[in-house]
């Protein structure tokens, strides 16, 4: 997958309630955020910081899921494999699911997605995330062109 594919999103998100939009732009680019982290943790040579970085990994995709439960919502499967993104229902339940609710990492997740709705604002968070997000490119950008041509 491209990595910035998540910047058409909001052609994905027209349909969604406002409180879906801030939640799936939120939790899009955190989890392929995470993804990354976990990957390269995954590949480097300590096993503790690459568990961890899976713990963590694998709590964001949970505390959206709850959060959307926890506001009557469905999870948008077509949407998530749209950016190569299968949540395991395992995940949901059972053992794992307790373990990984057990996360600091997990509370961390939850209090960010519940303080989406909570301050839920449209205009004003949609902008402010779309800012956000501006930002990351311009920083991205700046660290790609240093690279390429100095």
């Amino acid at each position: 997958m491209d990595r910035w594919a998540w910047l058409d999103l909001d052609s994905h998100l027209v349909e969604k309630s406002v409180t879906e939009k801030v939640l799936y732009r939120h939790f899009i680019p955190m989890y392929l955020h995470y993804f990354e982290r976990y990957m390269k943790a995954k590949r480097g040579n300590d096993p503790q910081q690459a568990l961890s970085a899976e713990k963590v990994f694998h709590t964001i995709p949970l505390a959206f899921i709850d959060e959307l439960q926890a506001n009557q919502m469905q999870l948008d499967h077509p949407l998530l494999r749209h950016y190569d993104i299968d949540l395991e229902d395992e995940l949901m339940a059972g053992e794992l699911g307790d373990n990984l609710r057990a996360q600091e990492s997990y509370e961390t997740a939850r209090g960010i997605f519940n303080d989406c709705i909570i301050g839920l604002d449209p205009q004003h968070q949609l902008h402010a995330a779309e800012l956000t997000w501006f930002q990351v490119l311009q920083h991205k950008a700046s660290q790609l062109s240093h690279q390429w041509f100095h």
